[in-house]
């Protein structure tokens, strides 16, 4: 049975090295945001952007998928996203306009 480690939610920034775009929002999950320090997964994440927008998730510097509605959003992957001590979770848009986007990540022990 996995043991829940509880949400972490972020606001996104403008990011001058969001790959999709200068000053484009970004949300970031650094070890400290996440601080666990054991392997993880993150099982399930919910986002609001802005209207009409896509956005990427990346760890680290290594492309992991892409979302088409980046506006409103839940993800339940089939597969849950493995999480190492030290590594951070990037989600980022592909604008700077409106409002900045809210993401939530739900973490577990696998």
């Amino acid at each position: 049975m996995p043991t829940y480690l509880g949400n972490r939610t972020v606001t996104g920034i403008g990011d001058v090295s969001n790959p999709l775009g200068q000053d484009f929002w970004t949300c970031t999950w650094d070890p400290a945001v996440f601080a666990i320090s054991v392997e993880f997964e993150i099982y399930h994440m919910a986002i609001k952007g802005p209207t009409g927008s896509q956005m990427e998730v990346w760890i680290d510097t290594t492309f992991y998928d892409s979302v088409q509605r980046g506006d409103v959003n839940s993800w339940d992957p089939a597969q849950p996203m493995a999480i190492t001590p030290g590594q951070t979770l990037f989600f980022y848009w592909n604008t700077g306009d409106g409002n900045p986007p809210v993401a939530t990540v739900s973490c577990r022990l696998p």
